[in-house]
């Protein structure tokens, strides 16, 4: 056995190693006082470590290649990442916009940069509302055909009173047909 160690806050002697082994627990690990000279230290390690990231890369854990990244966290390659397409909530590739995530659907509607089926109001960059023409709870489907594209106000008014709105509702399967596009156009964008 080694030799005995004692902490250099209080100290005790050290029987459980915290931090860097010098301090007998959490707390006094973390009522140390950092210098200037720790933190550049600290800076120096720190720089090492990343720059013989980038130099040697990462090995993946699925197939052992080492690959490069910015992302520190990746453990997988990008041969080995799963696609987008494959994974949405179980289903091989997805019928509705409604089957991918919600995240997924804002760039996607982002990329349509479609304006509202029943006022017009539109801005780019700003994402509108998708509304089920026949509720779910009268037995809509989740189906390009079901789903359109308003705005908020029109949204507000589609659940109050349908026949306020100024025109009937069309699907964002018409909105795209009338311009020659399917929603999977905009997915990969």
């Amino acid at each position: 056995m080694g030799s005995i160690k004692y902490c250099e806050k209080c100290g005790k002697e050290i029987t459980i190693i915290f931090g860097s082994g010098r301090f007998c627990s959490r707390s006094c690990a973390n009522t140390r006082i950092a210098t200037s000279e720790s933190k550049a230290k600290a800076r120096e390690k720190a720089k090492a470590a990343i720059q013989k990231y980038f130099e040697d890369g990462c090995e993946c854990e699925k197939c052992g290649k080492i690959f490069h990244t910015k992302d520190y966290s990746r453990k997988l390659c990008f041969d080995c990442l799963p696609t987008t397409i494959k994974h949405t909530k179980g289903k091989e590739c997805p019928e509705s916009i409604l089957d991918v995530s919600k995240r997924t659907i804002s760039k996607i509607l982002k990329r349509m940069d479609l304006p509202c089926s029943c006022c017009g109001f539109h801005i780019s960059g700003i994402i509108l509302d998708i509304h089920h023409i026949i509720p779910k709870s009268k037995g809509g489907l989740d189906s390009m055909d079901n789903l359109t594209y308003i705005c908020p106000n029109c949204h507000r008014i589609a659940h109050t009173d349908i026949s306020l709105l100024q025109k009937p509702l069309i699907s964002i399967q018409q909105q795209l047909n009338e311009c020659g596009k399917d929603w999977k156009d905009f997915y990969y964008g």
